[in-house]
């Protein structure tokens, strides 16, 4: 824990995995977060077991020949609606962020 606190503040650890491992928590990380009107980083967390994925309508799937590239010889196309959705509100919250 404390080679993990004092190298680089911590964040080569978040980034690298190795916080994942010592928290039993699993850190995204992503420059893709909403913006809030504040200007602050919304942060989302949730409980695994607590959220839902799912295809909304039947994944289709198409492979085509390619004979126009080098190296390829087919080209996989899959069309589909998915997503997640919460089960209850109160696993699932976001926390405005502010950067530094």
């Amino acid at each position: 824990m404390e080679q993990t606190q004092n190298r680089n503040y911590g964040f080569s650890s978040l980034t690298n995995g190795e916080v994942n491992e010592f928290l039993k928590v699993k850190f995204l990380v992503t420059n893709m977060l909403p913006i809030d009107e504040q200007g602050n980083r919304l942060c989302c967390a949730w409980l695994r077991s607590r959220v839902k994925f799912g295809v909304w309508r039947d994944a289709q799937f198409r492979v085509e020949a390619r004979s126009e590239y080098v190296d390829v010889r087919e080209q996989i196309t899959v069309k589909a609606a998915l997503g997640a959705t919460r089960l209850d509100n109160k696993t699932v919250f976001l926390m405005p962020c502010k950067e530094a």
